[in-house]
């Protein structure tokens, strides 16, 4: 290139600001990529909303910061806030179960839970004072975690129901107890396990995570929150390598015990809690009633859109067989009742997810159910009946 030609040839972009773009320009395709990743991996940006604790388990927490739930009491509960004693001038139902419970609970203001607005709108209480259903269930919740959430909000509610029976399948004809924790405590098994290194690097690596999450630049950093994220499920993951020895062993059963032996006894301690929950109410001249909750496995026929999401269905012939094992207590006075024919005659499609349906119509169809099988077990009659309130 001649002299004359270099002179002619000027350049769009300074040589620094040339530089400056080209890393501006990588660092977006970084964040876009890491972007990418994470709506893969995680479908969402949000921060956890649940949290241990040692005798509800995973109860959600109320952080206005950080909580993606904004209809969390200060108990950790779904729903408006809880009084601190029971409401005299309505006839209050407790409803405790898990995430299916809880789900069947959603309610907004002006907008109560499904069942409090079928029981209102046609039936007397007992009482002769107004239904109002209240939440006592928790995500992931199984036995004995309702009869703890019973135990602690019992003196709210002039009756219970019960709405469960899919998490606790979970250790059916295991070798675990009834009361064996869900798979969401597998991180503090590490201590068990005797490796408390690992616990410690579990630790310090969620606490990266929180701290990335809520400082700058980190916070506002796709790609901060990709590495964080990263840098916790690889620690994890190493944590569980040690802990599956341990993943199914507490609370046990004995290993001599035959399959179904732990089946008999499983349903003996799962009526057991039941049968406390019951007596309770009893003792308190409450009512009570227990739901086993409808699944995708069989009596709904499933549209092409529900098999895509519901997952593998061979557990249906053992839920069968644990829910009819249960109804035998019937004959003692335990008040269970089957839900499983809830969404038969519904032809469209209900299931999202493995067990969790669509509330509108679901939550309705599953409030008919239940108060059809209340109008005998409770003696409830209808407005037209007994006259207005």
């Amino acid at each position: 290139m001649t002299t004359v030609e270099r002179k002619r040839f000027v350049p769009l972009l300074k040589p620094w600001l040339f530089v400056a773009l080209t890393a501006l320009s990588a660092v977006a395709l970084v964040e876009l990529f890491s972007l990418t990743l994470i709506r893969l991996r995680l479908g969402r940006l949000e921060s956890p909303e649940t949290f241990f604790h040692s005798y509800l388990a995973t109860p959600a927490h109320h952080h206005a910061e950080h909580c993606r739930r904004p209809n969390i009491n200060a108990f950790g509960l779904a729903g408006p806030e809880l009084p601190l004693r029971k409401n005299p001038a309505a006839y209050v139902v407790l409803v405790v179960g898990g995430s299916v419970a809880e789900q069947f609970m959603e309610s907004r203001p002006g907008h109560p839970p499904a069942l409090e607005t079928l029981l209102n709108a046609s039936y007397r209480s007992p009482t002769g004072k107004p239904f109002e259903v209240i939440n006592g269930a928790i995500a992931a919740g199984a036995q004995p975690m309702q009869a703890i959430s019973f135990l602690l909000l019992h003196d709210l509610a002039d009756a219970v129901i019960g709405l469960e029976g899919y998490n606790e399948l979970g250790n059916y004809g295991s070798d675990n107890r009834i009361e064996a924790p869900a798979r969401i405590w597998d991180e503090l098994q590490a201590a068990g396990y005797g490796d408390y290194r690992q616990m410690l690097a579990q630790k310090a690596s969620h606490e990266f995570y929180a701290f990335a999450r809520d400082h700058f630049p980190m916070s506002r950093s796709y790609t901060g929150f990709a590495l964080a994220y990263g840098l916790v499920a690889l620690v994890d993951e190493a944590a569980r390598h040690g802990q599956e020895i341990v993943a199914s062993a507490i609370p046990g059963l004995p290993p001599e015990l035959g399959a179904e032996e732990r089946k008999s006894f499983f349903r003996e301690q799962y009526a057991k809690y039941l049968g406390a929950i019951d007596a309770i109410a009893k003792h308190r001249q409450m009512k009570a009633a227990f739901f086993f909750q409808p699944v995708p496995a069989f009596d709904k026929q499933l549209t092409p859109a529900e098999r895509a999401v519901v997952g593998d269905l061979a557990y249906g012939p053992l839920y069968r067989e644990m829910v009819t094992g249960m109804l035998v207590f019937r004959r003692s006075g335990l008040p269970v009742f089957p839900l499983l024919d809830a969404f038969k005659s519904y032809r469209g499609a209900l299931y999202v997810d493995p067990i969790h349906v669509r509330t509108n119509p679901g939550n309705e169809l599953l409030a008919g159910a239940m108060v059809r099988r209340l109008v005998s077990a409770w003696g409830l009659k209808k407005l037209s009946e007994s006259g207005s309130r």
